[in-house]
């Protein structure tokens, strides 16, 4: 049976590790031994609930790189040989080196790449990590390009969930465009952008998502602040379902320029809401894949071009029908778990030995 370990220090599960979970699940119904290996209370929780797949919890006594290296060494061993490593956090790439090294380059250690890196430097260090490496897996062409490694590793999008595959006919729900913003409140998500965006648009309603997220809660205090207290929308503290969120809103908007990709596109698009993302960025990559699915606005032009976005929506019911019909269709044929996972098997190089997954 093949042996797959994944390995992850999130300590929230966020988008990328709900990925993780999705596909890791396929892989296992498709036959393959999964173990994954993280370091929170949460993350621990979150993977225990992933049919088929085991969980390993390490823990160290404070949070200093080495001992956290050293946890997930041990873990590592402990777990046996594995066909497939998979390393799913910029703080734990160092371990690529040490894997191949340790093992005279046969092991087969795969970077799972889905963050952006606003610093030079930053970007740097982590392609000099990804050269220990024997594959890198990117989560858009957008990641790919900004680390000038297009060339060098395989694009491989994340999955929508089977959830998503039944609901109801997309349209507008109201008199109101209900506009949804969906994920941390953290700054790189830039919420400015759309709360300006707002002024003078009486034909649309706001409807915010979100929890703070670590060092950033004075950001989040701000901008629930500004949505609430200047009367712009309705803020929603904490995470809810995706079936609730996305049945409560008829569009949703990125703002974020440089994001790496954006589960909750896609999200939204296997649910039939139609999305409205930055003409830049990994989001955009959704538009070029279906463009029927969504509209691009012009962060050349900034909040001016994103509230003309909104207003063409909010004034062409039908057209905005249209492309939540299109968008269902493109996500839950080609961003299936099913379809992903078996691209993500090909791409860590265990392809041919995934069966049948139920």
């Amino acid at each position: 049976m093949t042996q797959i370990t994944a390995l992850s220090s999130a300590e929230d599960p966020w988008g990328a590790e709900q990925s993780l979970a999705l596909i890791l699940g396929e892989l296992a119904a498709g036959g393959m031994h999964c173990t994954i290996i993280v370091s929170s209370d949460a993350a621990e929780e979150f993977f225990g609930r992933t049919a088929g797949v085991s969980v390993v919890r390490v823990s160290y006594r404070d949070n200093a790189r080495v001992a956290r290296w050293v946890a997930f060494l041990r873990a590592m061993r402990r777990t046996g040989r594995a066909d497939a490593i998979i390393v799913a956090s910029v703080d734990l790439y160092i371990l690529g080196w040490v894997c191949r090294l340790t093992s005279g380059g046969s092991a087969n250690v795969i970077a799972d790449l889905h963050d952006t890196f606003d610093r030079g430097i930053d970007r740097w260090k982590v392609r000099a990590l990804l050269l220990g490496f024997s594959r890198v897996i990117a989560i858009s062409r957008y990641v790919a390009t900004e680390l000038r490694l297009l060339d060098h590793c395989r694009i491989v999008g994340r999955p929508t969930d089977k959830t998503a595959w039944s609901g109801s006919e997309p349209g507008v729900g109201g008199q109101a465009l209900r506009v949804g913003v969906v994920g941390r409140l953290v700054p790189e998500k830039r919420l400015e952008v759309v709360i300006e965006a707002f002024d003078r648009l009486p034909q649309a309603e706001l409807h915010v998502y979100g929890a703070a997220f670590g060092r950033d809660e004075g950001y989040a205090a701000r901008i629930v602040q500004e949505i609430q207290g200047a009367g712009k929308g309705h803020f929603y503290h904490g995470r809810q379902e995706a079936a609730v969120i996305y049945s409560s809103i008829d569009v949703l908007v990125v703002a974020n320029e440089t994001e790496a990709s954006g589960r909750t596109v896609v999200e939204a698009m296997s649910r039939g809401v139609p999305v409205v993302v930055p003409d830049v960025g990994g989001a955009s990559e959704y538009i070029v894949a279906c463009p029927g699915g969504g509209i691009t606005w012009s962060t050349r032009r900034g909040p001016a071009a994103l509230r003309e976005c909104i207003e063409i929506l909010a004034g062409d019911p039908d057209r905005l029908r249209s492309m939540g019909v299109a968008a269902r269709a493109w996500a839950n044929a080609e961003r299936s778990p099913t379809v992903v996972a078996r691209m993500y098997a090909a791409a860590i190089g265990v392809g041919g030995d995934l069966g049948e997954a139920g």
